[in-house]
């Protein structure tokens, strides 16, 4: 049986005010928005790759209070098919013990304790339930796959609203650097036209970043334009954060996003490229069907984490110096 390792894609959950930190220290007020929305973010991945360990835990936890509840005041318990057709609680009395019973949970609320019980009762269970339903096994493939790709959407987001900010609130010679290089733009949107840009509302003079973006000069859909778009505005330096924060996993995890989304879960030609300076996934070949587990997840989450606050803290000492200058 494949083995999901979900409990490896949980395991930094207790380190994550240490990996977020350098968000929390920002100097740049112009920064403020994009970094609590890539926190916001990644917090709300988090969230949501813990839920089926949280729902286990709950729902035994529970069933634990309930059962002790009856058999204390009704002196035993009935079968285990007899339970389930019957009613929940069917005395006053019952659900008093039983509320009891909760209780006595709500002193070790977000303690090591509470994390403790979790995994014992409710990530064991899932493990459990991973050895024997299909259903589950399918339920955890998308629940790896879409933490993936809302791991890179989340970079993705942070990228865009860095870069400009960068541009737009950057020294001057940002934009004077960006205007003698007009090959790595995009052609703008149909519908912007040179004597309807103004309409566009936003003044290319005082914020160029915001007025390329607008006008689709500039999008930051595929990582190979991130890194381009980086490396022009903010100088090689930046762009050497891609290739060198976490080992570069930042390309791993755009190459497996880009299959999930464009290609059903197999890779192409262009995911085996994009890959292969990357021992671990050297032997996976062209229409191999990926197989994700917790710990590749949660290695490839981070990535985007890791590279994302590099950015910010990039970025944020730029926007220091220029006001200090």
């Amino acid at each position: 049986m494949f083995d999901f390792k979900y409990g490896k894609l949980l395991e930094r959950a207790a380190d994550w005010e240490a990996l977020m930190k350098p968000i929390t220290d920002i100097q740049s007020k112009e920064l403020i928005a994009a970094t609590e929305a890539f926190d916001f973010n990644h917090r709300r991945i988090l969230g949501f790759a813990l839920t089926p360990a949280e729902i286990a835990f709950h729902a035994r936890r529970d069933q634990v209070c309930l059962d002790y509840a009856t058999y204390k005041i009704k002196g035993g318990l009935k079968s285990g098919l007899e339970r389930l057709r019957a009613s929940e609680i069917e005395s006053d009395k019952e659900y008093e013990e039983f509320l009891r019973q909760i209780a006595e949970f709500e002193p070790i609320r977000g303690t090591d304790e509470s994390g403790i019980l979790t995994a014992k009762w409710g990530l064991r269970y899932i493990d459990t339930l991973l050895e024997t339903s299909f259903a589950m096994q399918k339920a955890m493939e998308n629940l790896l796959a879409s933490t993936l790709i809302e791991s890179w959407t989340a970079f993705e987001i942070l990228a865009s609203d860095l870069w400009v900010v960068g541009v737009d609130k950057g020294p001057s010679e940002i934009v004077a650097r960006l205007i003698l290089l007009p090959k790595i733009f995009k052609q703008p949107e149909d519908n912007i036209r040179a004597e309807t840009v103004h309409e566009v509302g936003i003044d290319a003079r005082k914020n160029y970043g915001s007025f390329l973006r607008e006008v689709g000069k500039v999008t930051f859909q595929r990582l190979r334009d991130i890194k381009l778009y980086y490396e022009s505005a903010f100088g090689k330096k930046a762009g050497k954060l891609f290739d060198e924060t976490d080992g570069g996993l930042i390309f791993a995890l755009s190459a497996f996003r880009n299959a999930l989304t464009h290609n059903a879960g197999k890779a192409d030609k262009t995911f085996v490229k994009q890959v292969e300076r990357f021992e671990q996934f050297r032997s996976i070949k062209v229409n191999d069907q990926l197989s994700l587990d917790g710990e590749l997840v949660r290695k490839l989450r981070d990535a985007s984490i890791e590279l994302g606050t590099a950015l910010i803290s990039m970025i944020d000492k730029l926007l220091v110096a220029e006001s200090k200058s």
